[in-house]
């Protein structure tokens, strides 16, 4: 028992030491004993560190600048950071403690700025279902395989975009959110979809083939289009291929992209001018040129005729929309 306590004594010696109230939080990571969370879920951690005042008062007097409520202010959040951290590691890069830790810094420096106090009553379980949870997600989001890092900030901005261009019905507006992003932001079109498809993309957790793994979700649902599908992602792959060698100007390539929806859905010939600041006549004529240089590079390739882009004849994953309403997505 006393072994247990001295312990635990020496890690709270050590944890109040290194966080020094003068230092930037993000740099005082290694203050935190990645195995302080699981001496926090017991007894004598709970008796070492304990303390008669209530969570929502531990954060007011955190806030206040008592360094010493935050040690207790951790060690009574600890069991539910830990459960967060461990539903969102996934097949991240970054372990269980990795993330307990990065939650365990996020707890000290909102408690500090008083952010908890003001947005959630002090109430600290709200607080980590709702900012933290989303905070971790965010930060494995950006580590996962196959899916660019996207930071919170980006996706923030997204959604500010799709908010502020929303319809008297409560659709969104793509094109208008389009507009909006690079207007405010400074975002292109090409960085719009990539955002875009990581805040509303279905992420794919594959198993690990070192852990054995397990089949997910895509893997145990029929698709019935699965074929159609194959085949589009093989146009895709032909198309990438014809872009990549044919000679396009940094225009050409942005209308062919927006016209086809390469990089997100397609648009008509007027909501790429719109989206690109132009003329109709003027995406029509880029568009006609751009195509013909395509088709240069299918014959430097070889590429058949059938699967070769012309201006009336594309494959099934670029052909271009009629001048319809653009779908809102939701």
């Amino acid at each position: 028992m006393s072994t247990g306590t001295t312990q635990q004594g020496a890690l709270a010696t050590t944890f109040r030491e290194q966080m020094d109230a003068n230092r930037p939080v993000q740099a005082q990571g290694a203050a935190l004993p990645g195995h302080l969370a699981r001496l926090a879920s017991n007894v004598l951690a709970g008796n070492a560190h304990a303390d008669h005042r209530d969570t929502p008062d531990l954060v007011s007097a955190a806030a206040g600048g008592d360094r010493a409520a935050e040690l207790p202010l951790y060690v009574r959040a600890a069991a539910d950071l830990e459960r967060t951290a461990a539903r969102a590691t996934g097949d991240s890069a970054l372990g269980r403690e990795d993330l307990h830790q990065e939650a365990a810094i996020r707890l000290i420096q909102d408690s500090r700025s008083g952010m908890i106090s003001e947005k959630f009553g002090g109430k600290v379980g709200p607080y980590i279902g709702r900012a933290i949870r989303r905070h971790l997600v965010d930060l494995v989001d950006s580590q996962r395989p196959g899916r660019p890092p996207i930071p919170g900030r980006e996706r923030r901005r997204l959604r500010e975009a799709l908010n502020a261009t929303m319809t008297t019905a409560y659709t969104y507006d793509t094109v208008a959110a389009v507009q909006y992003a690079r207007a405010q932001f400074g975002w292109t079109l090409r960085h719009f979809w990539t955002v875009h498809g990581s805040v509303f993309g279905t992420p794919v957790q594959w198993g690990d083939a070192a852990t054995g793994g397990g089949l997910t979700f895509a893997e145990t649902t029929a698709d019935p289009a699965a074929a159609d599908e194959f085949d589009r992602a093989e146009h895709r792959v032909t198309v990438r291929r014809l872009i990549d060698r044919a000679d396009l100007t940094a225009r050409e390539n942005d209308i062919i992209n927006a016209v086809y929806g390469f990089t997100g859905t397609a648009a008509t010939t007027e909501e790429a001018a719109a989206l690109l600041g132009m003329s109709s006549r003027h995406v029509k004529r880029l568009r006609a040129s751009a195509l013909t240089k395509l088709m240069h590079a299918a014959s430097d390739i070889g590429l058949a005729g059938a699967e070769a882009p012309t201006a009336d004849i594309a494959p099934i994953i670029c052909q271009q929309r009629r001048h319809v309403s653009v779908p809102c997505l939701t």
